[in-house]
């Protein structure tokens, strides 16, 4: 991870980027993946949310409009949970990942959500 570290730098908006090239390290890791490229139009997702974590564990690649409906789940959910303020932060948390695994499994099996 050392070595790794000194062939990057932090763009303004918080992505590691090459040094050589300038291009998005996790877009590089998710091509790795995937064992290919990734084409135009589509989205690195960053599961954990930290841009810094560019583990292939941690990428999925999305079309535009599953990316923005997952980040519309996930903004929804948590205001609902917002509202109560009883609710743990590890409720918050779980809860949130259990939208993001409805979220694949319905991109996995490619039925509808009843609940939307």
């Amino acid at each position: 991870m050392t070595n790794i570290l000194n062939k990057i730098f932090v763009d303004q908006n918080g992505y590691p980027r090459w040094k050589d090239s300038g291009k998005l390290v996790h877009r590089t890791m998710a091509a790795i993946k995937v064992g290919g490229r990734i084409f135009r139009g589509m989205i690195v997702h960053h599961i954990d949310g930290n841009k810094m974590n560019f583990r292939k564990s941690n990428l999925w690649i999305l079309s535009r409009s599953a990316h923005a409906s997952l980040h519309a789940r996930q903004r929804k959910h948590a205001a609902m949970l917002m509202k109560s303020k009883t609710l743990s932060p590890h409720f918050f948390v779980s809860s949130v990942l259990l939208v993001v695994l409805g979220f694949v499994l319905k991109m996995v099996t490619g039925k509808k959500d009843e609940s939307s």
